[in-house]
């Protein structure tokens, strides 16, 4: 059986209002590999004040082989920069 490797990303943008996990949700049709421990944090203080707020996401991309992942990857980097959020970090664990 071969083990499932995980790369950890965060992001950080306007997550909600540009609605970016249905958007890597559509880009990821068709490869194999996908999302676990999806988190999204969006900042309280100034959440009424009526100001666009920058909010977090990060996840795990799962997939059975490196290439599965680097093209599940690939496609979200795509999906960030169409969104103009930002890529804050990634994480390799073999």
């Amino acid at each position: 059986m071969v083990e499932k490797a995980v790369d950890e990303v965060g992001l950080a943008g306007h997550i909600i209002e540009r609605e970016v996990l249905f958007k890597i949700t559509d880009a990821l049709k068709g490869v194999n590999a996908d999302l676990t421990n999806i988190i999204i944090e969006i900042p309280a203080l100034r959440r009424g004040s009526g100001e666009k707020i920058t909010a977090t996401m990060s996840f795990n991309i799962i997939g059975l082989t490196r290439k599965d992942k680097e093209e599940a990857f690939n496609r979200i980097i795509k999906v960030a920069d169409e969104t103009g959020c930002a890529i804050t970090y990634v994480t390799k664990h073999e």
